[in-house]
């Protein structure tokens, strides 16, 4: 069985126009190690990656295949900013932003709620308060009397 991370380190490799010898110096391990790890025959231990990623500048994603835009995930530059400085925060500092979302989207459940009761409380179809008075209801506090499951 041939493994194929052994391409991808050659790859990277001398893509980042690094010989076989300095790599192996890097890793502190023997030229003939890496070169049955670029042959295929075997492959780096798992203690190795982080090195191996750090030497060639490149991600343990990149290392391994992993291409993540190919199991769908969609995320939007905004999306990816955020994420990358939500893991630069402090344990305190990630749970204050966990707080805050989870506080913002039970509120914008809850507002959500209340504009179904209103349309429901509505009648029959009957336009007895608009989509913008409930906004307005919404955005100033008004309380909706009714099943608190639904306020």
């Amino acid at each position: 069985m041939k493994y194929e991370i052994g391409k991808r380190i050659k790859y990277f490799r001398e893509k980042e126009k690094i010989s076989q010898k300095d790599l192996a110096n890097k890793l502190n391990i023997s030229n003939a190690r890496l070169s049955n790890w670029e042959k295929g025959i075997n492959r780096p231990d798992a203690d190795f990656i982080a090195d191996i990623c750090t030497s060639l500048k490149i991600t343990a994603d990149e290392l391994l295949g992993i291409d993540v835009n190919s199991k769908q995930i969609n995320v939007s530059k905004n999306e990816l900013k955020h994420l990358n400085n939500y893991r630069k925060l402090s344990d305190s500092n990630k749970k204050d932003v966990d707080d805050f979302m989870d506080f913002r989207l039970h509120k914008e459940q809850q507002d959500y709620n209340k504009k179904q009761y209103l349309k429901v409380a509505r009648g029959k179809g009957e336009e007895l308060v608009s989509d913008e008075d409930i906004d307005k209801m919404i955005e100033n506090s008004t309380e909706v009397k009714g099943d608190d499951d639904l306020v």
